[in-house]
């Protein structure tokens, strides 16, 4: 079994995952609105639709082909591999590669998963806030009469 000992070569994991949320900031929502109006003057209403779906197709393909992966699990499948092919040891396997879950079984565990979060007594205390709840210092009188 592999442990993240084996991983001390992707250290740089965090800087990438900073990076990648940087570039929230750097796509303004600001922009948007201002490029929408360029379009809209120029040309019809629906190209407005088609430049954001050609922005979202160029978006994913950087993302596809130049964001490396980052989840701990599939990391360690790779590196698993990777020593399999190194050492021709077949005892190198990943937890994630031990599970029999089918794709099927993978969407519909994740369609399910929220609500049986949602379902747990401790998290529905989280999300409820009753205005019973809610202490105002204006309204509290301290068991006096406001009178």
């Amino acid at each position: 079994m592999l442990s993240f000992r084996a991983l001390r070569t992707v250290d740089h994991r965090s800087l990438i995952v900073t990076e990648n949320q940087a570039d929230t900031f750097l796509h303004r929502p600001e922009v948007g609105p201002l490029i929408g109006g360029f379009i809209n003057q120029y040309t019809k209403w629906r190209w407005t639709f088609y430049v954001l779906l050609i922005w979202a197709g160029v978006q994913l393909g950087l993302i596809v082909f130049l964001v490396p992966e980052t989840y701990h699990p599939v990391l360690l499948r790779q590196r698993a591999r990777q020593l399999r092919k190194e050492t021709g040891n077949d005892a190198w396997h990943a937890p994630i590669e031990k599970l029999t879950r089918s794709l099927p079984q993978t969407l519909l565990w994740s369609c399910i998963r929220p609500f049986q979060l949602l379902g747990r007594v401790d998290t529905r205390r989280k999300l409820y806030l009753s205005p019973a709840d809610v202490e105002l210092p204006s309204l509290r009188t301290n068991g006096k009469n406001s009178n």
